[in-house]
């Protein structure tokens, strides 16, 4: 294996084609040393390729959306210590009586939580054309 570094080596240079994951070559094989770990060499080509991808390709838009997206989940599922979700909450309320009976932080967390998600859905539906029919049958369902 001369002239490669110590990573694993994607060959792409300035100006070739697109990366492709058959141009992913690791610098050592876990079915070298048992052929029954080959199914570890698919998925670190796997994570190699999509690394490599993200990379190259990502942008603040992307980041964005998914920095969005992580904190719409995080803030609509932790209750920082409000007991809330800790204690299981009241099934019976649901809907705008369950919200008027939240307390007022927790109240904040599931509002912002959904500030977060309409950002993720307008970042999807500006970014990615492709996107705008899944949103709206996401909106009808």
């Amino acid at each position: 294996m001369e002239g490669e570094d110590s990573g694993s080596t994607v060959g792409l240079q300035a100006g070739s084609e697109p990366l492709r994951l058959t141009d992913v070559q690791l610098p050592w094989r876990f079915a070298e040393r048992d052929e029954r770990l080959a199914l570890l060499d698919v998925f670190l080509e796997d994570f190699v390729f999509h690394a490599a991808m993200i990379r190259k390709q990502w942008r603040a838009g992307e980041l964005t959306c998914l920095g969005l997206a992580l904190a719409g989940m995080v803030l609509g599922a932790w209750d920082l210590g409000i007991g809330e979700l800790a204690s299981g909450g009241d099934y019976n309320r649901v809907g705008l009586s369950g919200f008027r009976n939240l307390s007022d932080f927790s109240l904040m967390l599931a509002l912002l939580s959904m500030i977060a998600w309409a950002g993720v859905l307008v970042t999807i539906w500006s970014r990615y054309p492709i996107m705008r029919e899944n949103l709206v049958y996401l909106g009808i369902a």
